[in-house]
């Protein structure tokens, strides 16, 4: 069971679709030891919005995990949301 944090999560996992079940994966993973964990696929283009969740949720507190394969690799702008995540 995960933890309350007062709505932000331990950990913010951003993958492409195609990686789903890797996510889900992790997810599971880190579910069952306690911690909440947020889903973030990037299936669409990156946008502005995005951005700005992905770095509201950093400042917060979450730790953002990105699911790294190939097909996540070719996501427009990753390099640009890595940055603003690591910020």
């Amino acid at each position: 069971m995960s933890q309350d944090t007062g709505g932000v999560p331990d950990f913010l996992l951003s993958y492409k679709e195609s990686d789903r079940a890797w996510a889900e994966l992790i997810h599971r993973m880190l579910d069952e030891a306690g911690y909440s964990v947020a889903l973030y696929s990037w299936t669409y283009k990156a946008s502005r919005d995005k951005l700005a969740e992905v770095e509201a949720l950093g400042k917060c507190g979450a730790v953002f995990v990105p699911i790294l394969t190939p097909a996540y690799m070719t996501t427009i702008n990753s390099e640009h949301y890595w940055f603003e995540a690591f910020r």
